[in-house]
């Protein structure tokens, strides 16, 4: 009997022994861990280099200021300031200088003035055959300021006074981006207030977009919709599937892609055109982004998109010829023709045009001569700001 209660003894003790043990094992491995984080913690902390607290940030306005001062220097005769939306610059500055001002010294002027600063020149180009110089400032490739000078052209070069009274029409040029053929070039060349929409996502969408932008040409994004049948409108298109999210996330993102652009109007899109929700998504996200415009391209007749826009108050319009819907010099020229007689009876009109050799030698030699005679030739948003009247 006693040793057997020995043994329970011993065995209830070596029981309890085993249940004070394992917290204090527990507890003990976990300090161990604390400690082992906190000293490897410190060790690196001790390692590593101290490093002096890094320059205040530029704002953009003392760049801007000392760029507005070497300007005054140089007898700037109109300076105007602006912030960029689609730019590559947070900061837009317009200055008109005396036609005997030299701008080389001007670049020269300002790259001095902001060597003290921690920015530097991301591009200089030279624009209006010499007579404009187009100038990037910012730091770590970013943009901060932009400046466009353009020397004030003599009065022997002025352009002979415009009658009143004439319709208003632009021309749109589409679907660039596909590439920098020479014919795109002599279009964005043209002495014409052409407006150009770019396609986003392109190859050379975001060259162009800034060509153009640096020529003084209007530019607008060409989104890319769902049309009727099996034709292919390209990436980042606008379909009636998309959800409101989608649609709401995909116009800022072009915007993006197409830097610049002012406004939007739709490449293809004659199903998605028609349909009531995706275009009203399309409007509001328009609407949300601010200050943008919008055209219907007119590529199916079933379309809601400029009744949409004009029931929420957007600026919005309607194109009224296709100059070009037939690739043959004789029927281009027609197409103007129509679309002088469509601006004689409106007031105002919208044609769209596309990057063609025909479409090109056409506008290059009729445009001269209806310029100023006939109609005057304005940027779209002009067309659709007497939209609104």
């Amino acid at each position: 009997m006693t040793r057997s209660k020995n043994r329970d003894r011993k065995k209830s003790g070596g029981k309890q022994a085993k249940r004070i043990q394992r917290p204090r094992l527990i507890v003990l491995a976990y300090a161990f861990f604390v400690l082992l984080v906190c000293g490897v913690f410190t060790v690196r902390h001790l390692r590593a280099p101290s490093e002096a607290p890094g320059p205040p940030p530029i704002w953009p306005d003392e760049v801007e200021a000392r760029v507005i001062a070497v300007l005054e220097s140089h007898q700037a005769q109109e300076i105007r300031r602006h912030s960029l939306r689609y730019g590559a610059g947070t900061r837009l500055l317009e200055a008109v200088l005396p036609d005997s001002a030299s701008l080389t010294r001007l670049n020269l002027a300002v790259t001095e003035s902001l060597d003290e600063l921690p920015v530097e020149i991301l591009e200089v180009r030279s624009a209006e055959r010499g007579r404009a110089l187009n100038l990037r400032v910012g730091k770590g490739g970013v943009a901060i300021l932009e400046l466009r000078a353009r020397i004030q052209r003599p009065a022997t070069e002025a352009a002979a006074p415009v009658p009143p009274g004439l319709p208003k029409v632009a021309i749109i040029i589409d679907d660039l981006g596909h590439n920098q053929r020479s014919v795109v070039l002599d279009l964005v060349d043209l002495d014409h207030r052409l407006t150009f929409g770019v396609l986003p996502g392109r190859p050379h969408s975001m060259a162009l977009a800034r060509l153009c932008y640096d020529e003084g040409r209007e530019v607008i994004l060409h989104q890319p919709m769902e049309p009727l049948g099996a034709a292919d409108p390209g990436p980042f298109a606008l379909t009636a599937a998309l959800s409101v999210a989608e649609i709401g996330a995909l116009v800022p993102a072009n915007l993006a892609r197409v830097p610049c652009a002012v406004g939007l109007n739709n490449h293809m899109g004659s199903k998605a055109t028609a349909d009531a929700p995706a275009m009203s998504a399309l409007l509001d996200a328009i609407d949300d982004q601010g200050g943008l415009y919008f055209v219907d391209s007119a590529t199916g007749r079933e379309s809601v998109a400029l009744a949409l826009a004009r029931a929420r108050g957007l600026p919005a319009s309607r194109a009224s010829v296709f100059i070009d819907a037939r690739d043959e010099p004789e029927s281009i020229s027609k197409s103007l023709t129509t679309l002088r007689k469509v601006a004689e009876r409106r007031g105002h009109a919208i044609g769209i045009g596309h990057p063609r050799p025909n479409t090109y030698e056409v506008l290059a030699t009729r445009l001269g001569e209806l310029e100023g005679a006939v109609w005057n030739l304005v940027p779209a948003s002009v067309v659709v700001g007497l939209e609104r009247i």
